[in-house]
């Protein structure tokens, strides 16, 4: 599966990390080599934008959610009949807002994986 990194993605230490975790997750579990560049006509497009999580605790209906161990990044999956369909690669830990629980921000973006059209 080729895979495009939007052009605005700064490729940090954290971003790397949830790359690798990423080839390795698709390799493992769906026999399925990522190709991921800045050009070309991708089947996937990944981007970064900031995403807040009213509930942690219960997933959000039809995702995956699978929590983050050590330098591995937490990863929200968008599931369908056909199977994944895009998802969020989770970045840094998750803290309170306001103190009040279980109001969640993240202290990182995360990767928005969106199927090209």
């Amino acid at each position: 599966m080729d895979i495009k990194l939007d052009p605005t993605v700064i490729k940090t230490k954290s971003i790397e990390i949830a790359l690798e975790f990423l080839r390795n997750t698709m390799k493992k579990h769906c026999n399925m080599e990522l190709n991921i560049s800045e050009t070309g006509s991708p089947d996937l497009i990944i981007k970064i934008r900031p995403y807040i999580q009213k509930d942690s605790i219960s997933e959000p209906s039809g995702y995956r959610f699978t929590p983050s161990k050590g330098n591995t990044p937490a990863l929200l999956e968008g599931e369908s009949s056909s199977g994944i369909t895009g998802g969020l690669i989770y970045l840094g830990e998750h803290i309170a807002v306001n103190g009040s629980y279980p109001d969640y921000i993240q202290r990182e973006p995360v990767f928005d994986l969106r199927l090209a059209s």
